[in-house]
């Protein structure tokens, strides 16, 4: 757990390791500089299963992170940040996974994200869980939450494996990218984390950063698929990446044609798994036009003029609230058109 002026958080996030029903581990924080009451906190509870480690100076997160790695001790690691906290039933539900699984190096879940000031909890953020549409994900996103991950210890350490500093902030998605090249990395079907937010966290600063980031991780993927892809194709696939969808008809063609490129070089070269690509894709076409909803039926009506809504194998996505969304946009916009209804009396 990498700790730094976390006082307001710290003491629910340790304490929610240390409840948790598996009681073999150890529990490796790092100060990384603190300058308030976080040492304080963390030396008021007594468990022998805890250690505290301290930097003389503030490392940044990929550094604290990487010396976490090198102090961890155990066959798994599981991560948490300072300000979430866990179920009590993570880190045996992990543990039981990974050691029924061999081939598996990774295992994640889901997330459930609050608001720090009121408390109210938003939707949980799910995750892929059959392991090749996660790894397939790869290529386009991070599918994992970090704070929500446990994996096995000797894959960093026997390939050399640590969080680099120059994907800033998007040091995860780099590592677990790497991480998914020596096995199945899978996510469970429960939310293990509890995700705060705040102003003060890292994850919300650095869009431009993470930009760069993302597109160097994108573009290696590529080129190791295969595929040739043109300055503006590999752009569409970073908004992708991003969650960025644009509803312009210009992109939303464009994104079509990359991705029906996409599945066809995976239909001759099967470089991932044939139906999860299939199952992604069309995932992603369906997100493609959701963004648009707004502007009414003819986002749905683009969606299912494509071939790629009708994909043979692929898991049938239903556009239920999409189709709603499209008819309240399409009502309201009629109901703004001037007619004998408008004007006043």
């Amino acid at each position: 757990m990498p700790v730094y002026n976390a006082e307001r958080f710290v003491e629910k996030a340790i304490r929610s390791v240390l409840n948790q029903s598996f009681r073999d581990f150890e529990l490796v924080l790092v100060n990384d500089g603190s300058q308030d009451r976080s040492v304080e906190i963390i030396e008021g509870i007594q468990d022998p299963r805890i250690r505290l480690i301290h930097n003389e100076k503030n490392m940044g997160l990929a550094r604290v992170r990487n010396r976490l790695l090198e102090l961890a001790t155990g066959k798994y690691i599981a991560w948490l940040d300072s300000d979430d906290y866990s179920e009590a039933g993570r880190l045996q539900a992990q543990f039981d996974y990974l050691e029924s699984r061999p081939q598996t190096v990774l295992c994640g879940g889901f997330v459930r994200p609050f608001d720090h000031d009121s408390g109210r909890r938003q939707r949980v953020w799910k995750y892929p869980t059959d392991p090749g549409e996660t790894r397939v994900r790869l290529l386009f996103d991070d599918p994992l939450a970090t704070s929500a991950v446990m994996v096995r210890r000797n894959i960093f350490v026997e390939n050399e494996i640590e969080f680099r500093l120059e994907y800033p902030p998007a040091e995860d998605y780099d590592v677990w990218e790497r991480v998914a090249q020596h096995g199945e990395i899978v996510n469970l079907k429960q939310v293990f984390t509890h995700y705060r937010i705040h102003a003060n966290q890292s994850s919300t600063a650095g869009r431009d950063r993470e930009v760069e980031s993302v597109r160097k991780i994108q573009k290696r993927q590529l080129d190791r698929f295969g595929i040739e892809a043109s300055e503006a194709e590999r752009e569409v696939h970073l908004l992708f990446g991003m969650n960025a969808y644009q509803i312009e008809t210009s992109f939303v063609d464009a994104a079509e044609a990359w991705l029906r490129k996409l599945l066809e070089h995976n239909e001759k070269n099967a470089y991932y798994d044939k139906q999860a690509f299939q199952n992604v894709v069309a995932d992603r076409w369906y997100r493609v036009n959701y963004a648009g909803w707004r502007q009414g039926w003819s986002a749905l009506r683009r969606y299912r003029s494509s071939d790629l809504a009708r994909i043979k194998g692929a898991r049938r996505i239903s556009p239920g609230a999409f189709a709603l969304r499209c008819g309240f946009a399409s009502f309201r916009r009629f109901m703004m058109k001037p007619g004998p209804w408008s004007g006043t009396v």
